[in-house]
C-alpha cells in the first residue's frame, strides 16, 4: 500500500530513510511504502500497524517511545 506524507514529517523521513522529497502546490511530500520499523527495542513488530500512525489522512509521527515505520519510495 502506498502512503502520502506531507509537511515536516515528509522532510524528516526523506532525510532519515533516503526517500524522494517532492514539491507540490501544497508544499513538500513523499509517496512511500512501509519497509520496517525503527525505535522498537525488544517489542514484537507484529503488534504494530502502519495505519495506526495516520489519522484523518495525516501522518502522526513516532509513538511516545520513538517507534514508527521506516519507508521506501513507492513503486
Amino acid at each position: 500500500m502506498t502512503y502520502k506524507i506531507s509537511g515536516e514529517h515528509a522532510v524528516r523521513l526523506a532525510e532519515r530513510d533516503g526517500v524522494t522529497l517532492k514539491q507540490g502546490e501544497c508544499g513538500q511530500f513523499i509517496e512511500v511504502e512501509p519497509l520496517g520499523w525503527v525505535g522498537m527495542g525488544d517489542q514484537n513488530a507484529d503488534c504494530y500497524h502502519v495505519e495506526d500512525y495516520f489519522s484523518g489522512g495525516q501522518y502522526l509521527g513516532p509513538d511516545c517511545d520513538g517507534t514508527e515505520p521506516t519507508w521506501i519510495d513507492a513503486t
